[in-house]
């Protein structure tokens, strides 16, 4: 029993020590240079504004309904730790509808991938009253 337990300590030191040295090489993967893709799917193709931010840095598409879905193409960009990377969708027309034309609340799904992985995935409600929605990607 007691070789058991000491066995048990053993290997559970070994994990913890294990752990600590990854939490020590995360910083130290920094900076480094990376893939970035954006892709926004809504499900009604309004003339839109895409804004998309990665760091200080920002690129603005105005986006026409053939434009859609928007599926902005791979940047290579060098990111430090802490570094965020934000898509915004902005329906143009939710200010702008005729009352010939209501208002249709609908779905727009926000993707960001990092090196071909997805790292953000959402379906957030587009409204008249909310018509810009935003989803948010972070280093770490």
């Amino acid at each position: 029993m007691k070789k058991l337990l000491l066995i048990l300590l053993t290997i559970s030191l070994v994990s913890c020590s294990s752990d600590d040295n990854n939490q020590e090489q995360g910083p130290s993967r920094y900076p480094k240079t990376v893939d970035i893709r954006f892709q926004v799917t809504p499900a009604i193709a309004n003339e839109s504004i895409a804004t998309i931010t990665i760091g200080d840095e920002q690129i603005i598409d105005e986006l026409q309904e053939v434009d859609l879905p928007f599926n902005f193409t791979s940047l290579q960009k060098t990111v430090n730790l802490g570094t965020g990377l934000t898509l915004k969708f902005t329906d143009d027309t939710a200010v702008s509808t005729m009352p010939t034309d209501p208002w249709q609340d609908y779905d727009a799904v926000l993707k960001i991938f990092v090196d071909n992985e997805e790292v953000v995935n959402e379906t957030i409600e587009v409204t008249q009253q909310e018509p810009s929605v935003s989803v948010t990607y972070t280093f770490i």
